[in-house]
């Protein structure tokens, strides 16, 4: 019996030697091909909005490097720089603009970025967006990988740069792999950019339906506004960092790249953390390198509506940044908000007041309907013709104005004014009582409405292709009459969203929420292009939505937004209050449900319980 060859402690040693190596390579191999911080320009994924979140001033620059060939000029500043809007940017300047901003307000970083931008890429525009905190520090001494600048930006030895990313713990890696596999439709906290704009993805703040002010600020991703923190900042860095704007301005001059730099606007709570003086000394010491557009302190610092958290603005507020600098008279700017500050001159310190509430926002009642009949059962959903005229009646007399949603986004979007009492006036389902039964009637008063038609049903008496007889729905034809007297809106109940127990297969979906055994990447198929098709069907009125059975979630709204979409009406309540410059507050307006029982006077009771 042949003795089994032992190895010997010569080629144990070899062995364990040639493993160990084998290890130490494979840990900067996965590390390589998983990039968690955009470091090595994501070979293997491409998973640039993950890559974004974990270090935003190195990755957007690997970002660039691959795709550099699609933009020509750049946004530089710190995070609330990604409220100024690329799109806006771009139809204003005719250019191709990417987002570059990242966390932190250090100057130093900002020159050490617009030179690389400048020598590299050589672009049309450069916006440099300030605020009062980049004169507290001109440098950062943050080490974290979350921090560290692109070797090419600051002169880094490259060998010690790309080390701190090849021997980073792989456990790094693992965890984007396992994200990636569990990632799905809405925005995670792994990924909030946009790779393409590098702006914030604020997909869901967007629809988030904002209203009142007590309601808002008693949600949870508000509440800092209830509370707001008590700091105060200096400005030591005030210098240095005035003389790196110069020495990018003198840059900007020599490259032939117009500069355009901007202070952002600021909560006013936030704008207290400085004294006095020292915002005077920033803003004059800023005007003697450049002229710039100030926009730190106006009526809109006073409402914590317009901002996302502490310091960030929404992105309503950067257009309006844009339609005053640009002289836009389509989107709604208040009255002195900003200020074009001249190089040369000694603006001191912004100053302004808010404005009462009344002057910018409005309360709007808004009616919900269905059927109509001449007489007999009525109940429910379905109303006598005399009731409805009864409640319109009632409405003229008190001098209430119905108007269209096109009145309420011009509004909002524009400032534009709504009558003295408006009111909106809703059926859903677009059954054909509302052409026959409703329509005259409104006629009479010269009231307008809008009516939520579903798409599959328009001309039909039967459900479907099931033949069984349904409540006829008006047609094309009815439609097109009643839209071109310019009283009635024809909007969106989906196209075929709206399902029937017994008469759809099951499991039928519910309102407009993904159907059970449904897969997420099918529903959202289904449901953009169920927006859309209705949006063929009805134009532009189509991109206005009533959720079937008032069921619908988050996810629902941010297909429909991105879908077109720009107003949603939603659940129980009296009034919906729009507030100008903010188009989320068009998102699950309220409405109340009228019933046949409530005579016109007790209708216009309920109304102005709330008040006007």
């Amino acid at each position: 019996m042949k003795q089994k060859k032992r190895l010997s402690s010569g080629k144990w040693l070899v062995l364990f030697l040639v493993t160990a190596l084998l290890l130490a390579m494979a840990v900067p191999v996965f590390n390589i091909l998983t990039d968690p911080f955009g470091a090595f320009g994501d070979p293997l994924l491409q998973w640039w909005s993950y890559d974004m979140t974990r270090n935003p001033r190195l990755s957007k620059m690997t970002y660039l490097e691959q795709n550099h060939d699609k933009y020509d000029s750049y946004i530089i500043g710190s995070s609330g720089s990604s409220a100024i809007p690329v799109e806006g940017l771009n139809r204003h300047l005719d250019a191709s603009f990417y987002n570059c901003f990242f966390y932190g307000t250090e100057t130093q970083t900002f020159e050490e970025m617009a030179v690389y931008i400048l020598n590299t890429y050589q672009p049309k525009n450069l916006v440099l967006n300030l605020s009062l905190m980049s004169a507290v520090a001109y440098s950062s001494s943050d080490n974290k990988l979350t921090k560290y600048q692109y070797y090419k930006l600051n002169g880094t030895n490259p060998l010690v740069f790309y080390s701190r990313y090849l021997f980073v713990s792989p456990l790094e890696g693992i965890s984007k792999l396992q994200e990636k596999h569990s990632d799905g439709y809405l925005l995670k906290a792994y990924r909030v950019f946009l790779p393409e704009t590098g702006a914030y993805d604020k997909s869901t703040r967007e629809v988030e339906g904002i209203r009142e002010l007590e309601d808002y600020v008693s949600r949870e991703a508000y509440r800092i506004f209830r509370d707001y923190p008590k700091r105060t900042y200096q400005i030591p860095a005030l210098a240095e960092s005035m003389a790196a704007v110069a020495r990018i301005r003198d840059l900007c001059a020599e490259k032939g790249t117009r500069l355009i730099v901007t202070c952002q606007p600021t909560y006013v709570d936030n704008l207290a953390f400085f004294s006095r003086e020292d915002q005077a000394r920033f803003f004059d010491a800023l005007a003697q390198v450049t002229d710039y557009w100030d926009f730190t302190l106006s009526s809109v610092s006073y409402d914590p509506r317009y901002f996302y958290d502490a310091t960030h603005f929404r992105n309503a507020v950067g257009e309006m940044m844009l339609a005053r600098m640009f002289d836009d008279d389509s989107i709604y700017v208040p009255e002195g908000f900003g200020r074009y500050v001249a190089r040369g001159s000694t603006p001191g310190a912004p100053e302004a007041a808010p404005l009462p509430e009344t002057d910018y926002t409005a309360r709007v009642p808004i009616l919900r309907y269905h059927h109509l009949v001449e007489a007999g059962e009525a109940g429910g959903a379905t109303m006598t013709v005399g009731a409805f005229a009864d409640q319109m009646a009632a409405l003229h007399a008190a001098g209430y104005t119905p108007v269209d949603i096109w009145q309420m986004r011009d509004y909002v979007e524009q400032g534009a004014e709504l009558p003295e009492k408006p009111i909106l006036i809703t059926f859903d389902d677009g059954y054909e009582s509302n052409y026959s039964l409703a329509y005259p009637i409104l006629k009479q008063y010269g009231f307008k409405a809008t009516i939520f038609a579903i798409g599959v049903s328009i001309g039909k008496d039967t459900y479907k292709d099931t033949g069984k007889p349904i409540i006829p729905h008006f047609s094309l034809e009815q439609a097109e009459e009643m839209t071109d007297s310019g009283l009635i809106t024809v909007a969106s109940h989906g196209y075929d969203v709206h399902q029937a127990e017994g008469l759809d297969p099951d499991p039928i979906r519910q309102g407009a929420l993904q159907r059970e055994g449904e897969t997420e990447t099918e529903y959202v198929e289904y449901l953009t292009n169920d927006a859309l098709h209705m949006q063929a069907l009805l134009g532009e009125a189509g991109k206005f939505f009533s959720y079937p059975e008032d069921k619908h979630d988050l996810r629902c709204l941010v297909i429909l937004h991105r879908a077109g979409v720009f107003a949603t009406v939603s659940g129980n309540g009296s009034h919906t209050l729009l507030i100008r410059g903010l188009p989320q507050c068009l998102f699950d307006m309220p409405r109340q449900l009228v019933t046949e029982d409530m005579t016109g006077a007790e209708l216009v009771a309920l109304l102005e319980a709330d008040g006007p």
